[in-house]
């Protein structure tokens, strides 16, 4: 075999007997394996200085993705909710257009009433009766929701969103009780939230923190037929 005859790995028999053989790298071995570890990582490297930094973030979440469906125990993984920091708001409307175009067939007009919404919020911003939440887990956001001010007893809940590899470990449960928990602070008396029938993990979230469907009515938005409904939440 050419690793013997390069003398890359030996062989002796084991303990356990004559036809057990035991296999070790040798010193040549070693330094043929460094050799090509290093060569293969330069070619790596290579590869990702090529790609554009949108391009590199995809393909982080791509390993990420792997990582997550291959790995069980990376499902636990901990993750941090904070305030919204530069950039935040454009991710939470890129990754709604995306999601909701891959998962539910959306169209643009989603993205315009997202980034309305978004724009929306930063231009009225009040402190003490609005806020954004996003999910965070090792530096990459995976989660948010917003919390706007629709008069001086009502909240309303928006933009709710969990990516799909980082879904299972409660984040929008967490989400969601987090702006509970601010809307009672700022006084509220009611938090309201639309969403879509299609979207069933919302809505079991929605149920499981106490929220009530109070309206529901078929219509079509966003380039496909849906059921809006109206869930509402007495504080």
């Amino acid at each position: 075999m050419r690793p013997f005859r390069r003398r890359l790995l030996c062989r002796r028999e084991s303990d356990a007997g004559e036809r057990h053989n035991l296999l070790r790298m040798t010193r040549k071995g070693r330094e043929v394996l460094e050799d090509f570890s290093e060569r293969a990582n330069e070619q790596v490297k290579q590869m990702l200085r090529a790609l554009s930094p949108g391009d590199q973030r995809k393909l982080v979440m791509a390993m990420n993705t792997i990582k997550e469906v291959l790995g069980a125990g990376e499902r636990k993984g901990p993750f941090v909710i904070r305030g919204p920091q530069s950039g935040d708001l454009g991710w939470i409307v890129h990754r709604h257009g995306v999601l909701y175009a891959q998962e539910l067939g959306c169209n643009e007009h989603l993205d315009g009433l997202v980034a309305g919404m978004a724009a929306e919020f930063i231009k009225r911003f009040d402190p003490k009766k609005e806020h954004c939440r996003v999910a965070e887990r090792n530096g990459e956001a995976v989660g948010s929701v917003l919390l706007r001010r629709q008069s001086e007893e009502v909240a309303q809940l928006s933009l709710l969103l969990v990516e799909p590899f980082a879904r299972g470990r409660g984040i929008g449960r967490q989400l969601v009780e987090e702006s509970t928990r601010f809307a009672r602070r700022a006084g509220y008396k009611k938090i309201t939230v639309w969403t879509s029938k299609d979207l069933a993990a919302a809505r079991r979230i929605y149920e499981g923190a106490g929220y009530r469907l109070v309206h529901e009515e078929a219509q079509h938005s966003f380039g496909r037929d849906l059921v809006g409904q109206t869930w509402e939440l007495q504080l």
